[in-house]
């Protein structure tokens, strides 16, 4: 393919990413450094009183809600708790602002929305205007995230009245710029940038740092029209205020978008140029995540001199991705690499990469699903506890002082001690009960959180590939052979789905609700062939050899659906773990107690002698396969409950570098 489409595949990906600053809580930062950090830690300790204290925690967490979000949300959790038990209302509420702030982050919105409130609720008791302002500014960033445009603008013009009342400069701009944006994504143009200039106006007035961010929304407007020199002339100049405001985030998000500007212009080298920069600055900084970003720009940059030259920075994005732990960065990274194969013809690469990114994406959604709806749960399981336990706790006291009265009779009666036997025992049962209810709520938890987790890892991956191989089915371009394949891939992704989804709601209402498995007695052979035929291409991808060297008229008694799940799902792992070239092979052996004994032998890349205990164990990290195939060990779970069910054991055996044996055990006839 030549430079003309590779640059209008480009194209239309870069002008939609130019970023737009409006949605997002903005966080201004001078360059704070990873080793000043033990020194704030020193001054929050040493705080002489809570306005110190309170500025100290907006500065480490303002400089975590960049490096690592997680980290953010811990320590505005400890500043919450700690002003909390001074009273501190303006410290509580601005502690769950920068909550709100990595809840939206997550995609966690119900959540950010209950801190909120709890925001208001401390701003309004001490009729903090100000604290007011950003709150309901948060509440349209919220309906923004939603796509609820109509009320995020209410939100954004409330704030707004109330930052002119009080002469709150900067969050006048702030409210202008999310106005702006709002408009802007709605296709309203014209009013986008009416608010632009009006918050244009006063950051420049005052000189704000906002300045800079205003500037870059208006050039991504025009640069999404198309209007590339406008564009140009307005990231300069937020460039130019960004370099005298010293502001590290500002003028990241310039560099990143002057790069990216500037490879939809077709002039890469001075794309490099900037994105270089913005690599220095950031690493200095210790934004991880802004380093990735970049390090994708570069790549895209490349292409259009050299598609070569690319690969290595895709790769070196990815890995960095992987490091940090930036999932979603991940995903656009595997999808730029789609693209980038597909646009130099090879299909092949192009599938697999936009397979790979709909499986982190899919894992990406159901974790978080799994987490939304888990937590909301536990709390009102948690909620439930606490009003028993509170019960519990009113009956104990009441109990309590009858026991003094009857124990005062009783000293002068002569009943003490039998009195105080009845009492420690009517305690004892008290405190078995509590125990049991904890307990209670403890397996109803791990349930869910199973159910979830197990969704994400066999249904989504099956119904995920097919989107993926949908989409590559429409590209003109492949021949016909691959539209065969293809199609070939359609039926076997939606077999698996459904197979997977029956399996599943079979599993979870055994869970939950403790159904009895169905055994029979069953010849294994066509149960096993048909597993061989559905994996086969899997196999030959990798040019793997399947061997089925299981005795004929092997029959055992067993639940037939669960036996072809654990057959399936260990030849899958032997063939993700093995190399190419290599064979797998699935033997059978009469064992005493009158049991059969399968083995799944490969030729793979063996597991580390510290991990083999651990690999049926629930939620253990899963490696990625030779062929960097992802995966979150439920299956290697799931196989263990379903093996012990059926009355069997199951344990592996391994060498590093030359092979994994996997053996489980089912009664026979």
């Amino acid at each position: 393919m030549g430079l003309l489409p590779i640059l209008a595949i480009l194209m239309k990906q870069l002008l939609t990413r130019l970023f737009l600053f409006c949605l997002l809580i903005i966080i201004s930062t001078n360059g704070l450094l990873a080793e000043d950090i033990s020194s704030l830690h020193l001054k929050i300790s040493k705080a002489e009183n809570n306005i110190e204290k309170l500025e100290t925690y907006d500065k480490l967490i303002e400089y975590f809600l960049i490096v690592n979000r997680d980290s953010a949300f811990f320590y505005a959790t400890k500043g919450e708790k700690e002003f909390e038990s001074k009273d501190y209302k303006k410290g509580v509420g601005t502690m769950l602002l920068h909550q709100a702030s990595v809840l939206m982050d997550e995609g966690m919105l119900d959540k950010m929305r209950i801190v909120l409130e709890k925001a208001q609720k401390n701003f309004k008791q001490i009729s903090d205007q100000q604290g007011l302002a950003k709150a309901e500014s948060f509440v349209g960033v919220a309906d923004g995230k939603t796509g609820n445009y109509t009320d995020a603008v209410k939100h954004f013009l409330n704030a707004l009245k109330i930052c002119q009342s009080i002469g709150y400069n900067r969050g006048i701009v702030s409210n202008y710029l999310r106005l702006g944006t709002v408009n802007d994504l709605v296709g309203n143009i014209d009013q986008s940038l009416a608010y632009y200039q009006e918050g244009l106006t006063i950051a420049h007035k005052y000189k704000l740092v906002d300045e800079a961010y205003l500037l870059n929304n208006i050039a991504s407007l025009y640069g999404r029209q198309g209007k590339l020199d406008v564009a140009q002339d307005y990231l300069n100049q937020a460039l130019n205020i960004s370099d005298t405001t010293k502001d590290v985030r500002s003028r990241l998000s310039v560099l990143s978008n002057l790069g990216t500007l500037n490879v939809a212009r077709n002039n890469p080298q001075k794309a490099v140029e900037y994105i270089n920069e913005g690599i220095g600055i950031a690493s200095r900084s210790g934004y991880s995540e802004e380093i990735v970003r970049f390090l994708l720009v570069k790549a895209e940059a490349l292409t259009i001199q050299n598609p070569k030259d690319a690969e290595p920075i895709y790769f070196q994005a990815l890995e960095k991705s992987k490091e940090f732990g930036l999932r979603r960065l991940q995903s656009d990274i595997l999808a730029s690499l789609s693209d980038h194969y597909e646009v130099q013809g090879d299909f092949k690469k192009a599938y697999q990469y936009l397979q790979w990114k709909q499986d982190l994406k899919d894992s990406i959604v159901s974790i978080q699903k799994a987490k939304e709806i888990a937590n909301l749960q536990s709390v009102q399981e948690l909620s439930q506890a606490e009003a028993k336990m509170d019960q519990l706790n009113i009956v104990a006291l009441k109990n309590a002082q009858k026991r003094n009265i009857i124990l005062a009779i009783a000293l002068a009666l002569g009943f003490g001690l039998l009195l105080s036997v009845y009492y420690i025992i009517t305690i004892r049962k008290l405190n078995q009960a509590l125990a049991h209810r904890e307990e209670e709520l403890q397996n109803s938890n791990a349930v869910k959180d199973k159910m979830f987790s197990i969704i994400g890892h066999d249904l989504k991956g099956a119904t995920g590939n097919i989107l993926a191989l949908i989409e590559l089915y429409r590209d003109e371009q492949i021949s016909e052979v691959e539209r065969n394949y293809i199609l070939d891939s359609l039926e076997e992704s939606a077999t698996t789905s459904n197979e997977t989804l029956d399996l599943l709601l079979n599993w979870g209402k055994m869970q939950i609700k403790g159904i009895s498995i169905h055994k029979s007695s069953f010849d294994t052979d066509k149960v096993i062939q048909d597993t061989f035929r559905f994996l086969k291409l899997t196999a030959s991808q990798k040019q793997i050899t399947l061997l089925n060297n299981v005795e004929e008229n092997t029959i055992i008694s067993a639940d037939t659906d669960q036996f072809r799940f654990i057959i399936r799902n260990l030849l899958s792992n032997a063939i993700k773990f093995s190399r190419n070239n290599s064979k797998i092979e699935l033997l059978s052996t009469p064992v005493k107690n009158q049991f059969i004994q399968f083995s799944i032998k490969d030729e793979g890349i063996g597991i580390e002698p510290e991990r083999l205990p651990h690999i049926f164990e629930p939620f253990h990290k899963s490696t990625p396969g030779t062929a960097a195939e992802v995966g979150n060990s439920i299956g290697l779970m799931l196989c263990k409950e379903f093996v012990q069910r059926n009355g069997g054991e199951i344990w592996a055996e391994s060498k590093k570098d030359i092979g994994t044996t996997v053996h489980f055990t089912m009664p026979m006839k």
